[in-house]
């Protein structure tokens, strides 16, 4: 495939402007407000102690929501960083491809409204998705530098400090890159990585909150032994969350099978295949235990997805012959208007939440200062968007971090019609 260095670096840098854009239009969400207020300090000023061990998830929520100018650019390059490195980590360079990432990665479903637009999910689901993809390119792929061992350190205990999950995974996948023989070239990253990544698991667990779960003592996490229930609900959520990728694949295998007719029959032999599913199980596999859970939680999932889809691409390609592609020069175009429509769509829903929620805060301040502290209001619009949710009458804390955060009196009560 051939190398476009000036178009990447105008796509990345394209691409990195309209999430700096994007990510400004966002209205905090109810999580949001909170943890900016007097329960974000609260939990702060106790360590977080028997609350959770995302440390590291809780701590840059706390800071980056108390300095919201600096949230759309955290944002944004976190988001390009994971298509870079999904890019270097596979080695493939075609544009088109890239184009078809970016429509994957901004396409308005359950993923990306509630991990890229819910700021708090944000820090805790995708920041340890670039850290695991930094440790992933550091470990296989970036050349021999004895300073990438301190690196590695860093990140390994640093990325085991947000999602229990994806803590348990780490410890997983890194124990067997230290076993596998085919990653003995890499034993001392590999290491260096289980070892960090142990004792970042041991911080992680330490909190009290674990053993309160594990007793099913009353709590926002909870475990649940109805395995079934369990399993539908992270199909479910797992089909919710990475449907477009999903997609992607099965057209990109429609397309190999065309190129080369037996294919078919030998991707139920295919270890390669295998190993991908069995990374998928040891990974969201935890989840069946516990809740609540949402598309969130696969954030992972759809960055593992991506890297696959970024092979078959390859594979596909390949397929085609030297001279053929996958996608003639009139796709590439229709891919480009597909992003382009995607972007507005993204930037017209999120203005006109962000408009609804500055007429809801105008409105209760007018009612406020007539004397009335019992507020009726109107649904906002659009309510599917975490950003964009009216919980403030049925969670008294949503209620509490609403009215600090736009600095009303405290006795407003607020309902709606």
């Amino acid at each position: 495939m051939k190398s476009f260095p000036r178009r990447e670096l105008l796509f990345y840098l394209s691409f990195f402007a309209f999430l700096v854009l994007l990510a400004c239009f966002f209205t905090p969400a109810p999580d949001d407000r909170l943890w900016a207020t007097s329960y974000g300090q609260a939990l702060f000023e106790r360590g977080y102690a028997n609350y959770n061990g995302r440390y590291l998830g809780n701590l840059s929520a706390y800071f980056f929501l108390r300095i919201p100018w600096i949230l759309p650019i955290v944002k944004a390059l976190v988001l390009t960083g994971v298509l870079w490195l999904t890019q270097r980590i596979t080695g493939n360079r075609d544009m088109r491809f890239l184009c078809l990432c970016a429509v994957l990665l901004l396409l308005p479903g359950p993923l990306f409204i509630q991990d890229f637009a819910w700021t708090t999910a944000f820090l805790n689901y995708e920041v340890p998705v670039l850290l695991l993809l930094c440790l992933v390119y550091l470990v296989f792929c970036a050349q021999k530098r004895a300073c990438w061992l301190v690196a590695i350190a860093a990140l390994g205990f640093a990325a085991q400090l947000f999602m229990e999950h994806y803590t348990l995974f780490a410890l997983a996948f890194s124990a067997y890159a230290v076993v596998r023989r085919k990653y003995r070239r890499f034993l001392p990253r590999t290491l260096t990585w289980f070892f960090s990544a142990v004792a970042g698991a041991v911080l992680m667990f330490s909190n009290g909150n674990y053993l309160r779960v594990l007793r099913r003592e009353r709590g926002y996490q909870r475990v649940s032994l109805n395995f079934v229930g369990g399993l539908l609900r992270v199909m479910g959520s797992f089909a919710a969350a990475c449907l477009p990728i999903l997609l992607t694949i099965a057209v990109l295998l429609i397309l190999l099978r065309r190129r080369t007719p037996g294919v078919f029959a030998k991707l139920p032999r295919s270890l390669a295949v295998w190993r991908c599913a069995a990374i998928l199980v040891v990974l969201n596999a935890p989840l069946i235990l516990v809740y609540p859970m949402g598309p969130r939680c696969f954030s992972l999932s759809a960055a593992l997805l991506l890297l696959m889809t970024h092979k078959l691409f390859i594979a596909v390609a390949g397929a085609g012959g030297a001279d053929d592609s996958v996608v003639p020069p009139r796709g590439m175009r229709a891919l480009a208007t597909v992003l382009a429509l995607t972007m507005a769509l993204d930037l017209a829903g999120y203005l006109a939440v962000g408009a609804a929620n500055r007429a809801k805060v105008a409105q209760v301040r007018a009612q406020v200062a007539q004397g009335n502290h019992s507020v009726v209001l109107r649904h906002t619009p659009m309510r599917f968007l975490v950003n964009a949710l009216d919980q403030e009458p049925i969670n008294p804390n949503i209620l509490r971090g609403f009215l600090e955060y736009y600095e009303l009196p405290e006795d407003v009560t607020i309902s709606y019609q």
